[in-house]
């Protein structure tokens, strides 16, 4: 199950990178992968009426928390993974749910597009894949295409919702908020 990624190449000169561990914020070690941060003077100040603080400090600057996954390589290239909240941390294994539908999507070839999208829940902390889907599908089937695609048994959808269209964006991309909402409102 190779997560899919992005290299980007070295940052601009005034703008410094670094990777922290996604939980505990702490500085990563150059080639490990974890939440991307940047420090520079080009990034902003914080958030007008904002509680949430995305920042934190280490090696005497300020950086931002930006909430993507990704790796800094030993010779200072940036190179991405995915969101941070298009992973879910399940039984202590980041599982990037891109991947997942990727799997998915091409294992059930169909000309649909986009006929799936794959989002979680937690309840009292414990994590729940869910499937929405334009198709009509089994969970049984489901879950044995990801044993096929090599995803370990932590993996598994726990429940599939039937929608007659998918919710996009203005952009065409899924609407994963509205997916969100839609799931929670029931």
């Amino acid at each position: 199950q190779g997560k899919p990624w992005v290299g980007l190449g070295k940052p601009i000169s005034c703008l410094s990178c670094a990777t922290v561990h996604p939980d505990t914020k702490e500085p990563l070690p150059p080639g490990e992968e974890g939440e991307l941060c940047v420090s520079g003077p080009s990034v902003f100040s914080g958030y007008l009426h904002e509680q949430t603080f995305p920042f934190v400090e280490f090696s005497g600057k300020r950086w931002y928390l930006t909430g993507d996954l990704g790796r800094i390589d030993l010779e200072g290239n940036l190179i991405l993974s995915g969101r941070l909240k298009r992973f879910a941390k399940i039984g202590g294994e980041m599982v990037s749910l891109g991947a997942v539908e990727e799997a998915l999507s091409s294992q059930l070839s169909t000309s649909e597009s986009p006929p799936l999208a794959v989002s979680f829940l937690e309840r009292q902390g414990n994590v729940q894949l869910v499937l929405f889907s334009t198709l009509d599908l089994a969970l049984p089937q489901i879950n044995a295409l990801l044993r096929k695609a090599g995803f370990s048994r932590l993996v598994k959808i726990k429940s599939i919702h039937k929608l007659g269209e998918m919710p996009l964006t203005g952009t065409g991309k899924i609407d994963y908020r509205k997916l969100q909402s839609l799931y929670t409102d029931e």
